[in-house]
């Protein structure tokens, strides 16, 4: 568990809903909803607190077949100084 600052960067991989068009590419889950829970979910396992983190990239796209739906999540501690 990380004690200092730490950077995330998530992809949400979700199942593609039929309502999503190429000039309406946005539904819900809100990304800022999704990165919050996964904040949450990390807090006391990969850090001590959220607030340890300073820098999050992050990326909601669609899947095709469900088999692949999720979360990528890679978090990196990162150097004083």
């Amino acid at each position: 568990m990380s004690i200092g600052a730490v950077e995330i960067f998530l992809t949400f991989v979700l199942k593609k809903p039929k309502t999503v068009t190429r000039k309406e590419p946005f539904v819900r889950p809100d990304l800022d909803k999704l990165i919050r829970a996964v904040l949450d979910a990390l807090t006391g396992v990969s850090y001590v607190d959220d607030q340890q983190v300073v820098e999050i990239s992050a990326n909601k796209v669609y899947a095709d077949n469900t088999s692949d739906e999720g979360v990528w999540i890679s978090v990196y501690e990162l150097s004083p100084g």
